[in-house]
């Protein structure tokens, strides 16, 4: 992104917010600019995370790297099948008589669907818990994105529980539907499905998710699926 100035500046003299700037640079830029763009915004927005949640403090090089990282592995990920991969595989060699197969194990989303992977994180030293989601449409592309916080840290299965919750009433009270919700948690994930609650705060809260979703959705369906 060396030697773009110009074009920045004059998003930025055109634009009053930082969503329009990214936009008319996205619009202006070739195809290779825009795919490396997002992926540089998304690292320098982990580094702030990074920053704020867990007063780390990272240089240049590993944001960068980061970014360059998830650019290849989308590369990769979309690349066409060659004669040394299967059609849903990569071929790895190892020194042993016969290749290894890893199976690649995004799927395309149904057409009119969108899905939201969401996860919740924790900051001891800021005693908080947050919350951020990813809205993507059919083809990949996100269309909506949220975090927030909460000025109290939760243990692990309650915080995760809580994350379904509150994307479940974001997309309530939006009257959205036809969402996959995407769970990182096999805990959380098995208690949502399982009828079976104990008198524990965190079963409370399953408890309300389960309602909340049997009321306010239709066509959508909560999915497990590892980090």
């Amino acid at each position: 992104l060396i030697g773009l100035w110009d074009d920045v500046s004059a998003a930025l003299q055109t634009n009053d917010s930082a969503e329009e700037v990214i936009y008319a640079l996205l619009n202006n830029f070739p195809v290779d600019l825009q795919q490396r763009l997002p992926d540089i915004l998304w690292s320098l927005w982990k580094y702030r995370n990074l920053k704020l949640w867990k007063n780390k403090h990272e240089l240049c090089v590993p944001i960068v790297k980061r970014a360059r990282h998830l650019i290849e592995g989308w590369l990769v990920a979309h690349a066409p099948p060659t004669n040394s991969q299967s059609q849903y595989g990569l071929t790895i060699s190892h020194h042993v008589s016969h290749p290894l197969v890893v199976a690649i194990k995004w799927q395309k989303q149904t057409p009119g669907r969108f899905k939201c992977n969401f996860d919740t994180f924790f900051s001891s030293l800021w005693n908080r818990t947050g919350i951020r989601f990813f809205l993507r449409d059919e083809v990949g592309t996100c269309v909506l994105a949220q975090i927030m916080s909460f000025s109290a840290k939760y243990s692990v299965d309650v915080g995760e529980a809580l994350g379904l919750l509150y994307v479940l009433q974001w997309f309530a009270n939006m009257q959205a539907d036809r969402v996959d919700f995407v769970v990182a948690s096999k805990v959380t994930y098995d208690a949502f499905n399982s009828s079976r609650h104990d008198v524990t705060e965190f079963d409370h809260v399953i408890t309300t998710c389960q309602n909340l979703f049997s009321l306010s959705f239709t066509n959508s369906r909560v999915e497990f699926s590892r980090r």
